[in-house]
C-alpha cells in the first residue's frame, strides 16, 4: 500500500518541478517580447493617468472659471498649458500603436494564434479574415483615412462621418391622440 502511494508522490513532485522550471526554459524571444509588451503597457498606463488627470483638471478650470474663481487672463493661460500636455500624451499614445484600429491589431493576433493551433482546434474557431473583409472600409471624405467601423468622426481630422440616409420614424402617437 505504501509503495503505490510513494509513487503518486514523486509524480505529483515531478510534475510541480516542472511546471516551476519550464519558464525558465522558454524560448529567449518570447521571454524578450512579453517583456517589451510589459513595458509599453505600462507606458500606456501611466500616459492614460495623466490624460485623465489632464482632462479632469481642465474640467476643474473650466469651473473655476464659470464660478468666477479665476481671472480670465488666467483660464486661458491654464487652459491652453493644459491642452497642450493632453495632446502631447495623446500624440505619444498614438506613436506606440498608431492610436487607431485596435480592433484590427486584436484581430491579427488572434489570426496567428488560430494559425499556431492544431488542425482540429483551428476548425472550432471562427477565421478572423473573414470578420476582417467584412468590415467595410471607408476613408474619410476630407483626409482619406480609414474609418474605423465604430467611428463617428475621423481620428485624424474630426470631420463627421457620413451615414446611409435612414428614413425618419414616426413617433407613437400619445395615448391621448389614439384615445381622442
Amino acid at each position: 500500500m505504501s509503495l503505490p502511494l510513494l509513487i503518486v508522490a514523486i509524480a505529483f513532485t515531478l510534475w510541480g518541478l516542472i511546471n516551476m522550471v519550464r519558464p525558465f526554459l522558454a524560448r529567449q524571444d518570447e521571454q524578450l517580447r512579453f517583456e517589451v509588451l510589459d513595458e509599453e503597457l505600462r507606458e500606456i498606463e501611466g500616459l492614460m493617468a495623466r490624460k485623465a488627470s489632464l482632462v479632469q483638471s481642465l474640467r476643474d478650470i473650466e469651473y473655476d472659471h464659470q464660478t468666477a474663481k479665476i481671472s480670465a487672463d488666467d483660464y486661458k493661460r491654464f487652459k491652453r498649458s493644459h491642452e497642450r500636455q493632453a495632446v502631447a500624451i495623446m500624440r505619444r499614445l498614438d506613436a506606440i500603436h498608431g492610436g487607431r484600429e485596435w480592433d484590427d491589431h486584436i484581430e491579427e493576433a488572434i489570426h496567428t494564434r488560430v494559425q499556431a493551433l492544431p488542425e482540429a482546434d483551428a476548425q472550432d474557431v471562427p477565421s478572423s479574415s473573414t470578420q476582417t473583409a467584412a468590415k467595410s472600409a471607408e476613408a474619410c471624405r476630407e483626409c482619406g483615412e480609414a474609418l474605423s467601423p465604430r467611428a463617428r468622426f475621423c481620428a485624424i481630422c474630426g470631420t463627421p462621418r457620413t451615414e446611409p440616409d435612414v428614413p425618419a420614424h414616426r413617433a407613437a402617437p400619445l395615448t391621448s391622440e389614439v384615445t381622442g
